[in-house]
């Protein structure tokens, strides 16, 4: 882009990202930019997206969050992994997946404001089918499930579960069963534990304790989600449009 510095633009971010919120003159103040270019490039990470204004401060948004940790900015990572709840290894696993896919290092034309939005990064054009086979008993697999389920429309069972399914059965599962509980408590179940909602995820679950394989819906190619009238799960469940 005609008139962009990347490296002034990561400046602001790695001083937003030590101090937390600041106003423009604080960013100024601590950088090496002189004044009028100092806010100059405030104004762009702003219309970029890499930060937003509240309450006359500027703070940092995922998409530059995102820019800093492909940078290999470890404060970034930290911070990823504490908003979207895995462990590190997990999010350094989603940075190099993306570094395949995002071509652009400015992440110019990207709208990444939210989870849906790091899902579609991930995807490459495919349909969650796809994505579900090719990041099944990878690293990655708890943190796709996770963005799955915040993008897809879920039905949650009684206890708090909450499951992604389709014509060719469950797609990803949020499991609200406690690790004491779950069949997944053999010593390993800790990577699958999102720290923030203390739910396990995994994709293509078919453990009995979830049943969810005689449930039959709509595929979810459209975005679109229809229980079928022979569930044997009409009277315990309730379904929750949370779509694309």
């Amino acid at each position: 882009m005609k008139g962009f510095d990347l490296d002034k633009i990561l400046e602001i971010l790695n001083i937003l990202i030590k101090r937390g919120p600041s106003t423009p003159y604080e960013v100024y103040k601590e950088s090496r930019l002189t004044l009028a270019t100092a806010y100059r490039y405030v104004r762009k990470a702003l219309d970029h997206g890499y930060i937003r204004e509240n309450y006359g401060l500027i703070e940092l948004t995922p998409k530059g969050l995102l820019l800093l940790a492909l940078h290999d900015n470890k404060d970034a990572i930290y911070l990823l992994s504490k908003y979207l709840g895995f462990d590190e290894n997990i999010i350094i696993n989603m940075i190099d997946e993306l570094r395949k896919r995002i071509d652009i290092p400015d992440l110019e034309g990207l709208r990444i404001t939210n989870i849906k939005d790091l899902l579609h990064c991930l995807m490459d054009n495919e349909d969650a089918h796809s994505l579900v086979r090719r990041f099944k008993e990878t690293p990655l697999e708890p943190l796709v499930a996770y963005l799955l389920i915040h993008a897809f429309p879920t039905v949650t069972l009684n206890d708090g579960t909450k499951i992604i399914i389709s014509d060719s059965g469950v797609l990803a599962v949020a499991c609200a069963k406690k690790s004491r509980n779950c069949p997944l408590n053999n010593g390993h179940h800790t990577k699958y534990l999102n720290r923030n909602d203390k739910l396990i995820y995994r994709l293509r679950c078919d453990f009995d304790c979830v049943k969810a394989e005689d449930i039959l819906v709509m595929i979810l190619k459209d975005g679109s989600f229809q229980e079928s009238e022979n569930s044997p799960y009409k009277s315990i469940i309730t379904i929750k449009h949370d779509g694309t």
